[in-house]
């Protein structure tokens, strides 16, 4: 049974139970016990005895109180949805290669904190970092990492660096999380903004480009030169030309073969007739020959 007929059966339960007179009824009831006992609970605490046990735990007001069907039904509708939450999240790595004993991006020329105790270096250190603090400081190395010039900020390869650290760090997020549209739309624009930006680098510095390619650890997949959409016909035509151009492939390799080995054989007769040397392959095709002839 389907997720959505489960809901629709629990609900269609909720509306006729509350619909009856026995749910009113129990109602009232647990109300009347619940009042009652709250009441005698606090005589029982004026008068300084207690009406329980040492250990044992007081009944409270509110177990008294009708439970809704709801409850059940939330219940069971989770139960429903257990089968389709059965995949595990994989641990994700949250440095990411980084030291986290490294002090974090804008503490790095600190006078204070070289000589600034243990603790507090570890409290200005990645490792009580922010997400957005690893990021920065991934981008930063990244960045450097590709720059020609020092302070050079505008050069396409720092952006494209700078797109790939955005890239690697919500691929993992969205891989966790399939529900979220937003960061996945985000990360396939900037896959296209990064694709762009590569190609037009292709065209005006190859040697750049085969560089980053290699700093990034990236891979380059030409498009193709025109799309064409899939039809029914189109893949019938498409099968038909690959298995007539195998039938074509195949035939030429066995006339080749086959030229080849009449060549040899008329070599072979020529060179009997002048009595020189055969060699062994020779030999055996003009063997061969005679036993077609006789039989």
């Amino acid at each position: 049974m389907a997720v959505a007929d489960i809901t629709a059966h629990l609900r269609r339960t909720i509306i006729s139970f509350r619909n009856t007179k026995r749910f009113d009824t129990i109602c009232r009831i647990n109300q009347v016990r619940a009042v009652s006992t709250s009441l005698a609970m606090s005589n029982s605490a004026a008068s300084g005895r207690s009406g329980h046990q040492v250990g044992d735990r007081a009944p409270s007001s509110t177990s008294m109180l009708p439970r809704s069907p709801m409850h059940f039904s939330r219940g069971l509708a989770s139960r429903a949805h257990m089968k389709y939450n059965k995949r595990k999240k994989e641990p994700v790595d949250r440095f990411g290669g980084l030291d986290p004993a490294q002090p974090r991006l804008g503490f790095e020329k600190v006078k204070e904190l070289e000589t600034a105790n243990e603790n507090v270096k570890k409290l200005f250190s990645l490792d009580f970092g922010t997400g957005n603090d690893l990021h920065n400081m991934r981008r930063k190395l990244s960045q450097d990492f590709v720059r020609d010039k020092p302070d050079e900020k505008d050069d396409l390869a720092v952006k494209i660096a700078t797109i790939t650290e955005h890239i690697r760090a919500l691929a993992p997020h969205v891989e966790n999380n399939k529900k979220d549209s937003v960061n996945k739309v985000r990360m396939l624009n900037a896959i296209d903004r990064r694709r762009k930006m590569l190609k037009y680098l292709r065209k005006r510095n190859y040697e750049r480009f085969e560089r980053l390619l290699v700093e990034l650890n990236l891979t380059w997949t030409p498009p193709p030169e025109f799309y064409r959409r899939k039809t029914r016909r189109s893949m019938e035509k498409k099968a038909t030309v690959q298995e007539a151009y195998a039938k074509r492939t195949l035939a030429l390799k066995e006339f080749e073969t086959r030229w080849r080995q009449e060549q040899l054989l008329e070599i072979a007769h020529l060179k009997e007739e002048l009595g020189k040397e055969l060699t062994e392959e020779e030999q055996g095709l003009l063997t061969k020959s005679r036993e077609e002839t006789t039989v």
